[in-house]
């Protein structure tokens, strides 16, 4: 395994722009799975793999020797970074010892509207992105669509917090919302948009056909008036407590795992 010994090198100066910057992400259709956690859920959704940087740690560490094979095994090629040098390209406050590029994944060929989706209005903390990524992945959702000024989705915070989600999910980037509920409405999907102050109350809800499109809106104006009133049901988390509101991640977590709970009435 070659070892690298400058931040100047080409393969370095690379993982530490696609952990800066969402352009260089974006431009390359890449992002990088910091941590051994993340690099197995990588494997496991079957992703596209380009490289690995491993420091001496992290190969010393027993059990380690199956993730480094099973990489290699996919494509993957291995460098050895020593610890210091690592630390100054990683974007994490303790670093793992062990990074990943891959693809992002890519959309489909012939995908369709259908199933339990989930919509996020400019949606900007990466935090709280990745936490509805990861409790629409547990729910079984298979397509995300993010409008222009959400967080990157590929972003190391969103994978850390989604812990790897992304990963086995179609994330559409850049939709437009309205068109994209009125295009599942023709279908005879519902649009469930959650607000404040809603009209119906998530346990409330009574659906007669299977699948939805949930829209969470962003952290501090929610969804736009002109959005929500599109959607066939404007949804309140309903909940005993003196609570103003709850995180979006949260609140968005709950009508989705409400949905899988009882998704005929």
């Amino acid at each position: 395994m070659e070892t690298l010994s400058s931040t100047r090198h080409p393969r370095l100066r690379k993982f530490r722009s696609l952990l800066r910057e969402a352009r260089a992400r974006k431009e390359a259709g890449l992002c990088v799975a910091e941590g051994p956690k993340l690099a197995q859920e990588a494997l496991a959704a079957g992703a596209a793999l380009c490289e690995f940087l491993v420091t001496p740690g992290f190969l010393a560490q027993p059990g380690q020797a199956g993730l480094l094979a099973a990489l290699r095994q996919a494509g993957a090629r291995g460098s050895l970074v020593p610890e210091g040098l690592f630390a100054k390209v990683s974007d994490a406050e303790s670093p793992q010892g062990i990074m990943l590029s891959l693809e992002q994944p890519r959309l489909s060929p012939g995908w369709a509207l259908g199933g339990l989706m989930l919509a996020a209005h400019e949606l900007q903390d990466p935090g709280n992105l990745g936490t509805l990524l990861r409790s629409a992945r547990a729910c079984g959702v298979a397509h995300a669509f993010l409008s222009p000024g959400c967080a990157d989705a590929f972003s190391p915070k969103a994978l850390r917090a989604g812990a790897g989600a992304q990963f086995g999910m179609q994330v559409h980037s850049d939709e437009a919302l309205e068109s994209l509920v009125e295009r599942c409405q023709a279908q005879s999907i519902p649009g469930l948009a959650l607000v404040v102050k809603g009209d119906t109350g998530h346990a409330e809800l009574k659906l007669g056909a299977p699948g939805a499109l949930v829209l969470v809106g962003s952290e501090g104006r929610g969804l736009p008036e002109r959005l929500s009133e599109k959607c066939s049901y404007r949804v309140k988390i309903s909940y005993p407590g003196p609570v103003e509101s709850l995180n979006a991640g949260v609140a968005g977590s709950v009508l989705l795992f409400e949905m899988i709970k009882k998704p005929y009435k």
